[in-house]
């Protein structure tokens, strides 16, 4: 289930750099604590890159430090912009489980209604709000991100 919120790449030119698949080609040839490293580096590189956070997040569980990656994120709530520490903790408590599946979605939302023109915001909210059989709300998130970014892939059945 992780792998449908953290591990999904950003499609397309408007994608920062390859350094985050860069960071996962590492994790699959079984270098976990450089890809850790490495990615931690890419997040503060580039801050505003949905991607980057993602891959971060996924090599720090691999890692078993996601506890250390939520401190890390909580500590950056009032970094700017500040939609990304929001959106970091809702992919983090999503990748707990399904106990902290409202804590994933009131941190996507607030996301959401900080950065409103970022269609991974959106479309990681939809997916909590499915596993959360919230499909009128599911469906309103992830028909946003599809309006933001027609072109997306990974936003297309």
């Amino acid at each position: 289930m992780a792998v449908i919120v953290v591990g999904c790449a950003d499609a397309g030119k408007n994608a920062p750099s390859d350094k985050p698949a860069l960071g996962l080609a590492m994790m699959q040839g079984g270098e976990t604590e450089r890809a850790a490293t490495y990615l931690s580096g890419v997040v503060e590189d580039e801050y505003d890159n949905p991607a980057a956070h993602r891959a971060y997040i996924q090599a720090m569980e691999k890692v078993r430090r996601l506890l250390d990656v939520e401190e890390e994120y909580a500590g950056r709530l009032d970094k700017e912009p500040r939609w990304v520490a929001r959106y970091a903790l809702g992919i983090i408590n999503f990748v707990k489980g399904p106990v902290f599946g409202a804590k994933a979605r009131t941190e996507l939302a607030a996301a959401a209604e900080l950065a409103p023109k970022v269609a991974d915001v959106h479309y990681r909210l939809g997916i909590v709000e499915l596993e959360m059989e919230e499909m009128i709300a599911a469906c309103t998130a992830l028909k946003r991100a599809v309006v933001l970014d027609p072109k997306n892939p990974s936003y297309r059945p």
